[in-house]
């Protein structure tokens, strides 16, 4: 869907979403190529604000000193 490349919360692409149309009809009066973009944006929006998004910042290092005996636990906290 063309509104997944600018996320409403800081305008980067959205990833990780899959859509899934489960029916639709079409009028031979109103039905066009553009009304039916319009519905899948305005779709996407409203699936978007309902799935209360988070915005995803990339690690890029991270280094921390424990002392030995927690080191399991804290490697399992990071992998989360």
């Amino acid at each position: 869907v063309e509104a997944a490349n600018s996320g409403a919360l800081i305008g980067a692409p959205v990833d990780g979403v899959r859509v899934v149309l489960q029916d639709g009809a079409a009028h031979p009066v109103d039905s066009n190529e553009m009304a039916f973009r319009i519905a899948a944006v305005q779709g996407f929006r409203q699936a978007y604000a309902e799935a209360a998004p988070q915005v995803l910042e990339p690690v890029m290092r991270v280094e921390v000193t424990v002392p030995s005996e927690f080191q399991g636990t804290i490697m399992g906290d990071l992998n989360r």
